[in-house]
């Protein structure tokens, strides 16, 4: 009895733990792998930037001489400064392509001013003294590009642009005893194009590096809005552009 005791006992302890040893002989499962994510461009984005702005502001005109008629002068005031604001826009995406419309608003900062001196025919100097500066300026685009490793997007960049420009000119004959001023505080339109590199680190979130040229095009005033000239007052052009590089973050939503 005592001998089929014991093989009862240990025939149930052999069943009790064989499970875990068939279980100790299975293969093991490698950890599940995390799927990498699936980049969309797609959606409504908003964000910030800054960068540097090289403003250009040129000036032309001419004194009126009695003896020699017109003595033209050319004056560039440029300038660079910082600009920051933010930006707007939407994106849709079409495989590789990307397209969308985007809008901005932004400050810049700096302003120059540009001499010159003309002779009269009796040879005395008139002094040209111009200054330009763009305050604010806005652009509305549309934007084309393509997807590199889906996260990155290459793109071209155009449309309109407008802003608040501040310009004069001053036509000093000191020997006539006159001084005119020319004054041009006005919102002009033009255009912007440039182009970019886009990167999305993280599903929502972008970074990018962006070029842009602006034209906000050219007034003509052909009186001074003080002052006198001398022997008639010829009218004045100012022109004002801006090249802008700039960096930005995005958050898509």
């Amino acid at each position: 009895m005592k001998i089929k005791s014991s093989i009862v006992i240990a025939a149930a302890a052999g069943s009790a733990f064989a499970p875990n040893a068939q279980a100790a002989d299975l293969p093991m499962k490698a950890p599940a792998m995390t799927a990498a994510p699936a980049w969309s461009w797609t959606g409504l984005y908003i964000g910030g930037h800054l960068g540097a702005a090289w403003q250009r502001g040129r000036t032309t005109g001419a004194y009126t001489d009695v003896v020699i008629g017109p003595v033209a002068f050319d004056n560039k005031a440029n300038t660079t400064g910082f600009i920051g604001g933010g930006q707007i826009g939407y994106n849709w995406q079409s495989g590789i392509f990307v397209y969308g419309l985007e809008a901005d608003i932004s400050g810049l900062s700096g302003s120059d001013t540009a001499s010159q001196v003309v002779f009269s025919a009796s040879g005395f100097p008139i002094t040209m003294t111009s200054s330009s500066k763009i305050g604010w300026l806005g652009t509305v685009r549309g934007r084309l590009g393509a997807t590199i490793g889906g996260n990155t997007l290459v793109y071209a960049t155009g449309g309109l642009a407008y802003g608040s420009v501040t310009n004069t000119h001053s036509e000093n004959f000191p020997a006539a005893g006159t001084l005119a001023t020319w004054e041009d505080h006005s919102t002009r339109t033009g255009y912007a194009v440039g182009g970019g590199v886009e990167h999305m680190f993280a599903p929502h979130w972008t970074v990018r590096a962006e070029g842009l040229y602006v034209d906000l095009g050219k007034t003509t005033l052909g009186q001074p809005n003080t002052g006198i000239c001398s022997n008639g007052c010829q009218p004045v052009t100012f022109k004002n552009e801006a090249i802008i590089a700039r960096a930005a973050v995005n958050y898509k939503f």
